[in-house]
């Protein structure tokens, strides 16, 4: 016969169960301890014994044997890394590396490293220390002075505050080179090739100015994107030859009868695509003209390296930086009203169902008849244009009204195909006389955009 659990049995188990508990919180006390007197920081750390029972004592984590890779490491503002592997067959995905094992590794080095894969409950992870920087891929840092106070035998130093997020470190400045604290700063890296993990340091090179101002922020952008902002006495020498040459419509078709205009916004830092149509008996005629910048731009002249070495402009709120020099980005390549351009006309016919019929690509010179803005263009369509905006647009009125009634067309044509209208909100950034941002609206876009 099987004996009752008493009162008695209950107390003699719980008090079993908590001598247990006892004991087992005593192990990890002494733990600590002994961690701690090794110098090693326990902040936040969880020991978890054999006994718990706990999901994560649950979980499969079969580790694999050790293997070796060669990659470069990106890292992040909390410390830890990931290193993507030069040879895929070494490993196909981002290897983790956690804090504390980058060797003093950042973002862009070219590591060597260990790293072991295991088994979770869901999927097969990654976890590896760095063992070697073959080589650096960052020579400087941007980021603000700042001046950092210590305490006990330390004296206080002067930081540098990185712009980059991926860079957790703040290395120390072993000079200043004249700059102050709270200026934005370019500083070279100064690195410990016997002691890669040890404090980096660093010296100022180049100093934008305070880190509130605009213009420091403008250039530090472009010092952190390495995009060059001046051109050479060749370039500017080549930009002013054929700029300077006279337009001739030898081998090109004269279109500057048509009537042909530019769209864009207000703020337009240049004019590169103009449009025409014309009402066929059986359609349309599409014209597509796009400023003819090869007949400036000849391989391999200095022009061309230049070109080839920026690969595009960069736009600001309120300035640009031009991939050519501004005799061709704003004076040669650029449609202004009433001035004859080379152009790439792309002439397309379509039916009165807004189907394709034929495309053809030509080169041309054309002559725009006016610098029309989207919000003037849209006042026209609506109805609310003052007597000053009808006569600035009064010789390409009819021509803005067939284009409403093509849009509409091609609008039904790709509505009934089922197409994705993929129209985004776009924020415009007001910005008061001196430059500095005040407000930021949503920009409208009406049918003149579209």
């Amino acid at each position: 016969m099987k004996r009752k659990n008493t009162k008695n049995d209950f107390k003699k188990f719980t008090k079993r169960n908590t001598h247990k508990r006892r004991d087992k919180e005593k192990g990890k006390r002494e733990l600590l301890k002994i961690i701690g007197e090794l110098g090693v920081k326990t902040d936040g750390a969880k020991i978890l014994m054999s006994e718990d029972k706990s999901t994560r004592g649950k979980k499969s984590s079969s580790r694999h044997s050790d293997r070796e890779c060669i990659g470069v490491f990106s890292s992040s503002k909390s410390g830890f890394g990931f290193v993507t592997p030069q040879n895929p067959e070494d490993y196909s995905k981002d290897i983790f590396i956690p804090e504390g094992k980058t060797n003093g590794a950042i973002d862009g080095d070219l590591v060597e490293i260990v790293f072991h894969t295991f088994d979770s409950r869901f999927e097969e992870k990654t976890e590896g220390r760095v063992t070697k920087i073959i080589s650096y891929g960052r020579k400087t840092v941007i980021g603000k002075v700042a001046y950092k106070r210590s305490f006990g035998h330390r004296r206080d130093e002067y930081v540098l505050l990185p712009d980059n997020d991926k860079i957790s470190i703040c290395p120390t400045l072993t000079e200043l080179s004249g700059a102050n604290v709270s200026d934005k700063v370019e500083a070279e890296i100064i690195r410990d090739k016997l002691h890669p993990a040890s404090q980096i340091k660093c010296r100022v090179i180049r100093n934008f100015g305070p880190a509130y101002s605009k213009e420091a922020n403008y250039e530090a952008v472009l010092a952190e994107c390495d995009i060059e902002t001046d051109f050479t006495k060749e370039e500017l020498y080549e930009a002013d030859f054929f700029a300077s040459l006279p337009i001739t419509k030898e081998g090109r078709v004269d279109r500057t009868r048509d009537v042909i205009f530019t769209i864009d916004g207000a703020d337009a830092k240049d004019l590169d695509d103009a449009v025409s149509l014309r009402r066929l008996p059986d359609g349309y005629q599409l014209g597509v003209h796009i400023a003819d910048v090869s007949y400036y731009i000849k391989e391999r002249t200095h022009l061309d390296r230049a070109v080839m070495s920026r690969g595009t402009s960069v736009y600001f709120v309120d300035k640009v930086v031009p991939m050519l020099p501004p005799q061709i980005s704003n004076g040669a390549c650029s449609l202004s009203s009433g001035e004859e351009k080379y152009t790439l006309s792309a002439i397309i016919n379509l039916d009165k169902s807004g189907n394709i019929r034929s495309v053809k690509i030509e080169p041309s010179v054309i002559k725009s008849r006016v610098r029309g803005v989207y919000s003037e263009v849209n006042e026209i369509f609506s109805g609310a244009a003052d007597r000053q905006i009808k006569n600035k647009y009064k010789e390409v009125i009819p021509t803005l009204l067939k284009m409403k009634a093509l849009y509409e067309v091609l609008l039904k044509n790709s509505t009934e195909r089922g197409a994705i209208d993929f129209e985004a909100a776009e924020a415009k950034i007001i910005l008061d006389p001196l430059g500095a941002p005040v407000d930021i609206i949503k920009r409208e876009r009406g049918i003149s955009e579209r």
